[in-house]
């Protein structure tokens, strides 16, 4: 007999930012994220697919409503982390999942077709990037030792000390994450079968107005799977257009099709500088602005009403 799928629960989202103190800024001051603990992380010696030698990564994390941000940025050395900054730049890089067991976790994973690019530990905590269908490195196994999976009660604790010098008003609390695909029956397979979730493709047109004022509509088949504080949301373009999936399609073809477009939430009255694109679907009449992120490029995804 089958043993139960383990739970997992996506709860961070990873940005490869160019400047980590500039990108802290703004998650703090134009969304509300944070109180950020911002530290570097240097290594004497490590390895990584052959390569082994010094290692210095830069990292903010801090709280976005009920998720985590990561910011991060690669100063020497080489991980997935680094291979993606190389290759696409800046930009959404990986979502991390908590997970009670490591090994239940990979083995899970790995059953689905998945599997392990890195493992390593910091502190108490044990993370394992898994490359898989949806891109390399996409997905990361957190698992917090003795803390185990962290509740709201416990995460308000952590960040106890810091919220008591100063509160941030969340203007944006991400709950979706979005990926272009180019196979969305093998990402929601993937997917449903990682969370145990249910999941439908549907057929929606999507109309896109770019920061220029041109309107494209193309069609596509689009898919929400459920993943605990973030849930995943696929599309696939039906055509290739200049829209913002379509494009992200391109460009991760350099980086093994890594999917990761931009992360979102509700919002009603949250302004962000810079030009935006703004994009509805039909199907389900969803109004949304893609924005500029913390990485700088159009990484936020404000749904309106």
């Amino acid at each position: 007999m089958a043993l139960p799928a383990p739970k997992l629960t996506a709860y961070q989202a990873c940005f490869i930012v160019e400047d980590v103190p500039r990108a802290l800024q703004f998650c703090e001051e134009m969304l509300g994220w944070g109180p950020f603990q911002h530290f570097r992380i240097p290594l004497e010696h490590a390895e990584y697919r052959g390569w082994s030698g010094p290692k210095l990564n830069e990292v903010a994390l801090g709280m976005a409503g009920s998720s985590q941000v990561e910011l991060m940025h690669v100063h020497q050395g080489q991980d997935s982390m680094q291979q993606y900054q190389r290759d696409m730049g800046t930009g959404l890089q990986h979502i991390g999942v908590l997970c009670h067991s490591t090994t239940d976790a990979v083995a899970h994973l790995s059953a689905l077709g998945a599997e392990v690019d890195d493992s390593r530990q910091y502190g108490d905590i044990t993370f394992s990037f898994i490359n898989s269908s949806l891109g390399p490195a996409l997905l990361e196994l957190l698992e917090r030792g003795e803390r185990g999976l962290p509740t709201q009660e416990s995460m308000a604790r952590d960040m106890e000390e810091l919220t008591a010098q100063r509160t941030l008003n969340t203007r944006l609390a991400p709950d979706r994450v979005t990926l272009a695909v180019a196979d969305i029956a093998e990402a929601s397979r993937f997917l449903g079968e990682t969370f145990s979730a249910h999941r439908e493709i549907i057929d929606d047109c999507l109309r896109i107005r770019g920061s220029n004022g041109a309107i494209e509509e193309l069609l596509c088949k689009r898919c929400i799977v459920p993943g605990g504080v973030l849930e995943f949301e696929l599309v696939q373009p039906m055509r290739p257009g200049n829209d913002p999936y379509s494009r992200h399609l391109r460009r991760a073809s350099a980086h093994g099709n890594h999917a990761l477009v931009h992360i979102g939430g509700h919002t009603t009255d949250l302004a962000l500088p810079g030009p935006t694109i703004s994009g509805e679907w039909r199907e389900r009449a969803e109004h949304f602005l893609l924005c500029s992120g913390p990485d700088e490029r159009c990484s936020l995804q404000l749904r309106l009403g």
